[in-house]
């Protein structure tokens, strides 16, 4: 009987695993003011990054960035992934086809220690027709920091 339970404790061992975090800089937990660098060129992004952030409240967002005691990096990239085609058939039976790449946009939420330049939380999200990356983002970093809550 005892082996049958070290035996289960063994398969259970590596699906509790997954779920553990590297715990997050005590900076994190320490800041009250945050400046956001909206690298992206997209305004939108800003706006979605101040929204979550403003309705975490957990940080006051400052306009000064030598005010800020974190640093949030806004950044956007995107890769070709496959194509599609469109077409049509016009009345003497040929055929006139397009095909066009199919591009997948991210954005990165990067957190820095103004102080020194460290990278205290990253994450990249993909875009998605329902919701938002970048206040994924924002939620991924309140959920790990609330998880961990020194």
């Amino acid at each position: 009987m005892k082996s049958l339970g070290i035996i289960l404790l063994i398969c259970i061992m590596p699906a509790l695993a997954k779920d553990l975090k590297a715990p997050l800089p005590e900076r994190l937990f320490q800041a009250k003011t945050v400046y956001i660098d909206n690298q992206s060129q997209h305004a939108d992004i800003l706006d979605k990054a101040y929204t979550a952030l403003k309705e975490w409240n957990r940080y006051e967002i400052v306009q000064d960035r030598s005010k800020a005691d974190l640093i949030v990096i806004l950044t956007v990239s995107s890769e070709i992934r496959g194509s599609y085609t469109t077409g049509s058939v016009n009345d003497s039976g040929q055929i006139n086809a397009t095909t066009s790449p199919t591009r997948v946009g991210y954005t990165t939420f990067v957190v820095l220690d103004p102080a020194n330049g460290q990278t205290l939380f990253a994450d990249t999200r993909r875009w998605h027709l329902f919701g938002s990356a970048t206040k994924d983002a924002v939620r991924e970093l309140r959920k790990r920091m609330e998880a961990q809550k020194p």
